[in-house]
């Protein structure tokens, strides 16, 4: 195990920029139900606002709630935003804060209906590393009856936090480490998530998305029907970023195990 001072910097941070195509392919099918209120809990440099800006025409009426601990990351993610603006979208636009923490004053208020889409890529921090809002996440693992190990990495209350915040009809698009298929800590997780989504589809590449990065991704698409009566849980493979197309969701596939 690597010391604290030996690690890179975007290890220690988590932070791994999303490539274009995947944020434009998980923007892409967020938008498809027109949701008035999107939550982005890790904006980075802002690539998943790009993506809205190159979906959208019109963003009239769309509430955007974004969250950036880095100071000059959120710098770069605000002026993107402003393009958003520009098209109508309403919304916090991009907060430098903590997640946890700005959900915590946010819940009640500003976000007490639910958000209709939450997009993006979380932080990938080891649990020796997660440091900001760790105490706060782990309360609310326990709040929402999900256990876990004190190993679990930062990912794992990002997405079920984020899943927490979704509305009824809600939509979920992330990039999470491929580890929420197999690893231990997030079995239980696992059993939380096919029971607060109607839908769960799971894509997954042979060839690794982040170049250079030992660490295998897969896309979470993750929809609530309060109305559905069945689970649909799909698993999808492609070789690369390269094929991912909007169609391919919609197919029929056999169930993940």
């Amino acid at each position: 195990m690597n010391l604290k001072d030996q690690e890179a910097e975007e290890k220690l941070r988590g932070g791994y920029y999303t490539p274009p195509q995947i944020a434009e392919f998980l923007v892409e099918w967020g938008m498809e139900k027109n949701p008035r209120s999107i939550l982005e809990p890790s904006c980075g440099d802002g690539s998943f606002i790009e993506a809205l800006d190159s979906c959208s025409d019109s963003m009239d009426g769309v509430n955007f709630h974004g969250v950036e601990l880095l100071s000059e990351e959120a710098s770069k993610a605000r002026r993107k935003f402003s393009k958003l603006r520009k098209k109508g979208c309403e919304g916090t636009g991009v907060t430098r804060s903590e997640f946890f923490e700005f959900i915590k004053k946010k819940r009640k208020r500003t976000l007490r209906e639910g958000v209709d889409l939450v997009i993006g890529n979380p932080p990938y921090i080891r649990y020796q590393y997660f440091e900001h809002g760790r105490e706060i996440a782990e309360l609310r693992l326990k709040e929402l009856g999900i256990k876990t190990t004190r190993h679990a990495n930062a990912w794992l209350h990002f997405l079920a936090e984020s899943v927490s915040i979704m509305s009824e009809n809600g939509r979920i698009a992330m990039v999470i480490p491929a580890e929420l298929l197999h690893i231990t800590y997030a079995s239980d997780l696992r059993r939380w998530l096919l029971e607060q989504l109607s839908t769960i589809t799971i894509i997954t590449f042979k060839k690794l998305v982040f170049p250079g990065v030992q660490q295998e991704v897969v896309l979470f698409l993750g929809e609530k029907n309060p109305r559905s009566r069945k689970k649909k849980i799909k698993l999808l493979q492609f070789g690369s970023t390269s094929e991912l197309d909007q169609s391919v969701v919609k197919h029929v596939n056999k169930k993940a195990p």
